[in-house]
C-alpha cells in the first residue's frame, strides 16, 4: 500500500468532520441560518463563532491533505485545447443560470424593477 491512500482517508475524514463542525455552528445559531450571510457565524462575538472557525481550519487541512495526496498520484497533465472545448461552454452555461436565478429571486421577492 503506497502512502497516498492514508493520505486521502485523512483528507476525507478531516474535509468531512470539517464541514459537519461548520454545519453544526450554522444551525446552532439562535436566528435561522438562512437570514443572513454563511460567513456571518464566525464573527468575532457570535454565538459559536469559534467552532465556526474550528471547523474552517479543518475542512481547509483536509483540502490541502488531499491535495498531497493527488499530487502523489502521478504527473501533472497539463490543459490541451481539446478540454477547453468543453470547458469554456459549461462555464458560460453555469454563468448564465446564476445570473437567470438571481433575476429570478429578485422577481419572485417583489422588486423586479430593473432600472437602477
Amino acid at each position: 500500500m503506497t502512502r497516498t491512500r492514508p493520505a486521502a482517508a485523512a483528507a476525507a475524514l478531516a474535509v468531512t468532520a470539517g464541514a459537519g463542525v461548520m454545519l453544526f455552528a450554522l444551525v446552532a445559531r439562535p436566528e435561522p441560518w438562512w437570514q443572513g450571510y454563511v460567513s456571518e457565524t464566525g464573527t468575532a462575538g457570535r454565538p459559536y463563532s469559534m467552532v465556526y472557525r474550528l471547523g474552517l481550519i479543518v475542512l481547509a487541512l483536509g483540502v490541502a491533505l488531499l491535495g498531497g495526496a493527488l499530487r502523489r498520484t502521478g504527473p501533472y497533465e497539463p490543459t490541451t485545447p481539446a478540454d477547453l472545448t468543453l470547458t469554456l461552454p459549461l462555464g458560460a452555461a453555469l454563468g448564465l443560470m446564476m445570473v437567470s436565478s438571481g433575476a429570478a429571486a429578485r422577481c419572485w421577492s417583489g422588486s423586479c424593477s430593473w432600472s437602477p
